[in-house]
């Protein structure tokens, strides 16, 4: 960017920024994502019933100004459900994420192999079917069904992601930038 005479260089972080800008629907996406991960972040204070008070009187109600999205068959507020079952679903992606960009390649060698390996032993199983064992061996439980469903869906994912950085990691501007420090 030229201001003048004077070159001003961005950083990394500026430079993705004044990118995402520029794209209206990526910012409609990011403000989106903002909101999402803000009400269930807040859900304790947004939410306007608890997520598991049972009311059978109001069962299998349609959405109203008194339940904003409705009820469910024992009469639990929806939108409070969604809310607190929303913290359960962006931990698991988080934590897949995490674990995918840790292990995917970046390390190389024999961590890499080990990685690898076991990615294989997983993607030899159906998910739906390695997600249904790990859950029943770890038992019932929002964290336990969490993790069953983060560990099927890793496999593929790591794929994915190894193949980026594996395909970045070897880039000559990489390796010039490692030896500048």
């Amino acid at each position: 960017q030229v201001a003048g005479d004077t070159l001003q260089k961005r950083s990394q972080l500026g430079e993705i920024w004044h990118r995402l800008k520029k794209n209206k629907l990526a910012m409609v996406s990011l403000g989106f994502i903002v909101i999402l991960v803000l009400a269930v972040s807040f859900a304790d204070f947004i939410a306007p019933y608890p997520y598991d008070q049972i009311d059978l009187a109001n069962a299998l109600q349609k959405p109203s100004l008194k339940h904003l999205m409705g009820t469910d068959d024992f009469g639990r507020d929806l939108f409070s459900r969604i809310l607190y079952g929303g913290r359960i679903s962006l931990l698991v992606a988080f934590f897949t994420v995490m674990y995918t960009l840790a292990a995917a390649g970046y390390f190389g060698g024999w961590v890499d192999s080990v990685v690898m390996r076991v990615v294989d032993v997983f993607m030899a199983i159906p998910g739906m079917l390695l997600a249904i064992s790990i859950a029943a061996a770890l038992g019932s439980g929002i964290v336990n069904t969490a993790l069953a469903i983060t560990i099927s869906n890793i496999p593929g994912l790591t794929r994915v992601v190894r193949s980026s950085v594996l395909l970045l990691r070897d880039q000559e501007y990489i390796q010039a930038a490692t030896a500048f420090g």
